[in-house]
């Protein structure tokens, strides 16, 4: 079965992403860490080496061509990143008119499609090769996600009545996919259980399981999100300064936040 990969990802915009860590963050701050996190998964489906799409949403209403090197700069990702993937521009009014469009993109090409959010640096391979083989055998594939929602689903068909009428970002996601899917007699597996980073415990969690696995602290994310603990530190101390400590910041965990 040949399966390809979807990432869904806003372009990073002030205000536009990362919305429910702006108590938290400033708007520069949310674009960087998202910008950090894309760094990390175009790293790792690179890695995989299977056909993989990004998906994309944010473009302005000018008509603008979005090439892989225009959507890198916009994305403050390296030059080449894009490379090994397909650019898709996502259709539609909400998220689950966009992700079946996606969906039925890819689908005309490969038999089956994992598509997955862009704010999950801590997935690791073995997690997509597991979903791949588990769709071998069933009809769909969910990640679950603790807030109620999933971070990956894997289809071999566009099945539209999984995304229609959904009330996105609400605790009742999983569960409602979970139920018309059953309602329409469809196979069912489940992965382990995991957290996209779309809300300040999510981070905290994300910094306290970088103390286990070692792994984490090599990601662009991770360091980052340490980063902005320091901040914070100095700022309780009262000896941050907002020229030298925010540069001595960005040299130390190698992404800058402009």
């Amino acid at each position: 079965m040949k399966c390809a990969l979807i990432v869904m990802s806003k372009i990073p915009i002030g205000g536009f992403t990362k919305t429910r860590l702006m108590g938290k963050l400033s708007k520069e701050e949310c674009v960087a860490l998202h910008s950090a996190c894309l760094y990390d998964i175009c790293s790792l489906l690179t890695e995989l080496g299977w056909p993989a799409y990004f998906s994309y949403i944010g473009v302005s209403s000018t008509g603008e061509v979005i090439n892989k090197e225009i959507l890198e700069q916009k994305c403050n990702l390296p030059q080449g990143m894009l490379k090994p993937f397909e650019v898709l521009e996502q259709k539609g009014s909400d998220l689950g008119e966009r992700i079946l469009y996606s969906l039925d993109q890819v689908l005309k090409h490969y038999t089956a499609a994992i598509i997955l959010g862009s704010d999950l640096p801590q997935l690791k391979v073995k997690t997509l090769q597991k979903a791949a083989q588990l769709l071998d055998e069933n009809d769909i594939v969910l990640g679950p996600c603790n807030d109620g929602g999933y971070y990956l689903l894997g289809v071999k068909h566009p099945y539209p009545f999984l995304f229609k009428n959904m009330p996105w970002g609400s605790k009742q996601v999983l569960r409602l996919t979970s139920e018309r899917a059953k309602i329409h007699k469809l196979k069912l597996a489940f992965l382990d259980r995991d957290r996209d980073l779309d809300r300040w415990e999510d981070l905290l969690y994300f910094m306290a399981q970088g103390v286990i696995d070692k792994r984490l602290s090599s990601l662009h994310s991770y360091r980052y999100i340490s980063n902005l603990r320091v901040r914070k530190e100095a700022l309780k101390r009262g000896i941050y300064n907002e020229n030298t400590d925010k540069a001595n910041l960005r040299q130390s965990s190698g992404w800058s936040s402009s």
